[in-house]
């Protein structure tokens, strides 16, 4: 922001400068045409005068302008050319200063992005290895409900009979093929 303002300033001052060194070109000009407005009624009072005189006189002042106005015309641009190249300097200047603050904060930035990056990739594993191991748990605990429920219902039928080593080896087959239907296993 403080470069923009600065170069708003120096466009400023430059265009002051101009409008004033145009303003001195125009005097410059007012008092040419008043020297030659004093000379041609100096030149009309002089009756019969020579003319080869006049135009001498006329030759001498236009010649007096025109370096005059040479002169100012070369300074102005003088003028205008430093003027211009210290704008240019100060506008390079307030760039490259520009340039290396914006490297500098973009490294900055950089390596903030990478510590919160790091940080929030390790608290979301963490998370995930928490939610595993509490679905871990909640698993188990079915298999083991599952389980204790069949073992039941195997106790159950087994003391409920009085069973002999192939009615044994039957329920246990029924057992084994309810929890593989059931997909215990």
């Amino acid at each position: 922001m403080d470069f923009l303002l600065r170069m708003n300033y120096e466009l400023i001052i430059l265009f002051s400068l101009l409008v004033f060194l145009n303003l001195l070109v125009l005097l410059s000009l007012a008092l040419l045409y008043l020297k030659i407005q004093k000379f041609q009624s100096g030149a009309k009072g002089i009756a019969g005068g020579d003319r080869r005189l006049k135009a001498k006189i006329a030759k001498d002042l236009e010649k007096k302008a025109s370096d005059q106005l040479v002169g100012i015309i070369n300074t102005y641009s003088q003028i205008l050319d430093r003027e211009t190249k210290k704008h240019f300097l100060a506008v390079a200047d307030d760039a490259l200063r520009q340039s290396r603050y914006l490297a500098t904060f973009v490294q900055e930035q950089e390596k903030v992005i990478a510590k919160e990056s790091q940080y929030l990739v390790a608290t979301s594993v963490v998370k995930v290895q928490k939610e595993l191991d509490e679905y871990r748990k909640a698993e188990l605990a079915k298999i083991n409900t599952q389980i204790n429920s069949i073992i039941s219902e195997v106790a159950k039928r087994v003391l409920s009979k009085t069973v002999d080593l192939s009615n044994h080896q039957e329920l246990i087959m029924e057992a084994l093929e309810r929890a593989k239907a059931d997909k215990l296993f």
